[in-house]
């Protein structure tokens, strides 16, 4: 059970005051019993720094889509709660693109490396 009044499944966040991150857009993913679905909220506020969103979400401004790395912090103090915990967002992926005379720079294999280490799969 939600613990944000009158929402219950993702598609009633079209209902809602959203707050969206630009880069990824209006349309939020989820997973459900039945398999991924997409809701296309309508934004409050949109902006293309999370650190803003964090804060517009803090001050009861709206619901936002937020990374965890971004939002975890703020669940564990209790100043955020994770709403429609019945339907989890996927998890998205960095595309890390390299020419293939800087494959072995240092600093581009440390951030492979990074990449590979937190579970990211790299394809040649």
């Amino acid at each position: 059970m939600s613990s944000y009044p009158g929402l219950n499944h993702p598609r009633q966040l079209e209902e809602h005051r959203c707050l969206v991150y630009q880069p990824t857009g209006p349309s939020w993913p989820f997973l459900s019993r039945n398999g991924a679905m997409t809701v296309t909220v309508h934004p409050r506020i949109s902006s293309n720094d999370m650190s803003v969103l964090l804060e517009a979400a803090r001050t009861h401004l709206g619901i936002a889509l937020l990374s965890n790395y971004v939002a975890l912090p703020e669940i564990r103090r209790g100043s955020l709660v994770v709403l429609l915990p019945d339907f989890p967002v996927p998890d998205l992926w960095i595309k890390a693109m390299v020419p293939i005379d800087r494959l072995k720079m240092p600093r581009v294999n440390a951030l492979l490396h990074f990449i590979r280490s937190k579970g990211g799969a790299l394809i040649p």
